[in-house]
């Protein structure tokens, strides 16, 4: 029986999960010898092309883990043959240069399966591992003798074929001289198949490429991009298999930094909302909304290829919009798009030197939840963790002063729980482990919960350390030392100046304290202009404490509404972004040798 013979089944044609994806990822990593990273490569980027690919890989592995004859594996490898020249004779007919290219990449696939099984895999070794078991030290001299006397291509012309009556003839070696004749079929194969492909890639890609794999490699992610552009909006899953397959980079330029950080929390198994992304490069009148359901809310958010990266987090730059009507999506999707135009936005840009952003969009289910926080660590092991009631604009803006725990080596004393599910903040922790393959990967995450049930809704790396050790540092026992958040390290003294409204702001000096209720992104260029950034509300997590670290100014965040008023219409004060403490200049000079 044809094991690659196709059913009309469901199974074929359906698309593949990430789940699915990650479990055949792995399986072809074990099966693939490691000097074959380019089959690995090949076979991932056909699976997502072509999930039917991907099915009869698996049942081809399947097959060959189990002991075959010699005979069963010419049959197969005969089989494969046939199944990669039915692409190629495909392709050789094609009128259209996307179904050339399509049908000659899986012909190429099947070739590399083919050479994979020959030589660079698992069953190849066992081959030869068998040979080794059953004649010991003598097996190079017996397959030496079956080499000469079964010559290659090259062999026949220099060599003179051996006597084949003295050779064993039991199954290993049986084996062996299949898989040496297919090397041969293989050679001859790729001068009349292969070869010629190579010159077609490169006019594929529209460039020269001499360095063979980097060519096939550029093929395929061209072809990737072609796919990801027939469907106007791309299902998360999509995207967190591509980036599965090594194409982090890609997909961050193509949908933006939020899409790839919700890609990789979906490929790591973590629970978000059911999420859609719009490339940068997509129209918005071109997308097709039947796909979303009905009677539903969704949250509308923003995703530019420069947001959310390990330097700049872009906080707040960008419009979001929650709980939209689905009459309402394309008209606040071209708000997310059009924010890049904003003025906030073009200070920031200006301010870090960065190129103008493209914007990709996020469209994902919308519930309100019953709590929203984030959270922000410092290793693997330590973060702080915030949250509020209700969803967590007010959290993010700054506008109130959340709860707070504070995580370290895997412990708190604290225990915001969900019921019957254990702690948040441990469950974060181990998220954060999941995500953490090194430092550039410490956590930054926006999560709610939602019928008693964790949902993360982005994760990005964070832009900043914190110092989390001098979280703890003791209240001064002086009654005028107000305590607050240490948001943003570092300390200064100096001209201090209260803004109620940014519109009603008339006068500022470049190097001025800001001190404020609390901060939002339309704040940006006075906070560039500022040396440090005291708020009556907000945490460690707000606009205010994400800004003022990137702008690298002190900040404490959270001193409470009545000590801001206490403290509102001096003309001088001091910040220790590292304990969290404020005083007048005249507070500080008394004291300053005894306490600080």
């Amino acid at each position: 029986m044809n094991i690659l013979k196709e059913r009309k089944n469901k199974i074929f044609m359906k698309k593949i999960t990430i789940e699915e994806f990650k479990k055949f990822k792995e399986k072809v990593k074990e099966f693939i010898t490691d000097d074959a990273e380019t089959f690995y490569y090949r076979f991932l980027m056909e699976s997502i092309h072509n999930p039917d690919f991907m099915v009869k890989v698996n049942k081809i592995i399947d097959y060959v883990s189990m002991d075959k004859n010699a005979h069963e594996i010419e049959k197969l490898f005969n089989i494969l043959r046939a199944e990669g020249e039915k692409k190629f004779i495909n392709a050789d007919k094609a009128t259209d240069e996307i179904t050339k290219v399509n049908e000659s990449l899986s012909g190429l696939a099947y070739f590399c399966l083919v050479e994979a099984l020959n030589e660079n895999s698992s069953f190849s070794e066992k081959i030869i591992k068998d040979i080794k078991g059953k004649y010991g030290n003598k097996y190079l001299e017996i397959l030496s003798r079956i080499d000469r006397s079964y010559l290659s291509v090259d062999g026949k012309k220099v060599l003179k074929e051996e006597n084949k009556s003295s050779l064993p003839n039991d199954e290993e070696m049986k084996k062996y001289i299949v898989m040496k004749k297919w090397q041969d079929e293989q050679r001859t194969y790729s001068f009349r198949r292969i070869r010629p492909l190579y010159l077609k890639e490169e006019e594929y890609i529209g460039e020269k490429e001499p360095n063979l794999m980097r060519l096939h490699e550029k093929t395929l992610i061209k072809r990737a991009m072609q796919d990801l552009e027939k469907n106007k909006l791309i299902e998360i899953d999509e995207i967190a298999k591509y980036c599965e397959a090594g194409l982090d980079k890609e997909m961050i330029k193509k949908f933006g930094g939020k899409a790839y950080g919700l890609a990789k929390l979906t490929a790591k198994g973590i629970h978000i909302p059911k999420t859609y992304c719009l490339a940068v490069d997509s129209k918005i009148e071109d997308i097709n909304l039947t796909e979303l359901d009905l009677t539903k809310k969704y949250a509308v958010r923003s995703s530019a290829d420069i947001e959310d990266g390990g330097k700049n987090s872009f906080a707040g730059m960008f419009d979001s919009f929650l709980n939209v009507s689905i009459e309402d999506i394309e008209e606040k999707m071209s708000e997310v798009r059009n924010s890049v135009n904003n003025s906030r936005v073009r200070k920031y840009i200006e301010m870090n030197k960065l190129t103008n952003p493209s914007m990709g969009v996020i469209i994902q289910e919308y519930i309100e939840p019953e709590i929203s926080g984030v959270w922000i660590g410092e290793n693997k092991n330590s973060g702080i963790l915030e949250w509020v009631n209700g969803n967590g604009e007010k959290l993010v803006s700054g506008k109130v002063n959340p709860n707070r725990e504070r995580w370290s080596n895997g412990e708190t004393d604290t225990k915001l729980t969900i019921q019957a599910n254990g702690k948040v903040g441990e469950k974060l922790l181990e998220i954060q482990r999941k995500l953490s393959s090194n430092k550039s990967d410490i956590a930054d995450m926006e999560w709610c919960i939602i019928n008693e049930e964790l949902v993360l809704l982005q994760y990005r790396p964070v832009t900043k350390e914190l110092n989390l050790s001098k979280y703890t540092a003791e209240l001064n026992n002086e009654s005028s030392i107000f305590k607050g958040i240490p948001a943003s390290s570092g300390e200064v003294i100096g001209d201090a100046k209260f803004v109620r409204k940014i519109d009603e702001l008339k006068q500022w000096n470049n190097g001025d304290i800001l001190m404020a209720w609390f901060t939002d992104p339309d704040w940006l260029d006075l906070m560039s202009r500022s040396s440090g950034l005291i708020t009556a509300v907000g945490g460690l997590l707000c606009h205010s404490a994400i800004i003022a670290r990137e702008l690298g100014i002190p900040c404490v965040t959270g001193i409470g509404g009545t000590s801001m008023k206490k403290i509102w219409n001096e003309e001088k004060m001091y910040i220790n972004g590292n304990t969290g403490e404020v005083c007048t200049e005249k507070v500080y000079e008394k004291i300053k040798n005894k306490i600080f």
